[in-house]
């Protein structure tokens, strides 16, 4: 059987995501970069308190006018929308 002493999943198995550089953090108060096996960061970061995405694309988002043609296009209560480029939540 191997050793597993001082090994970390994330040092074999370069695939599973981790929270920090080191991937030995865990959520904390501060912001960290949610990073892989091999320490490169994506771009998404998070908190006890905050979850942030950078650079992120919403292409395919729908456009409607206001909330009543957004459920009429079957948008969900707390889904997402636009009305001529201006990004909107369906509320109601």
């Amino acid at each position: 059987m191997a050793n597993l002493k001082d090994k970390y999943i994330h040092e074999t198995y370069h695939s599973v995501l981790s929270i920090g550089i080191d991937g030995t953090n865990g959520v904390s108060s501060s912001l960290q970069n949610i990073t892989d096996g091999n320490g490169t960061a994506t771009p998404i970061s998070l908190s006890t308190s905050l979850a942030c995405i950078t650079n992120l694309s919403l292409s395919s988002i729908s456009n409607y006018t206001n909330d009543a043609s957004a459920a009429l296009g079957g948008v969900p209560i707390n889904g997402i929308y636009h009305t001529d480029g201006i990004l909107k939540i369906r509320l109601a």
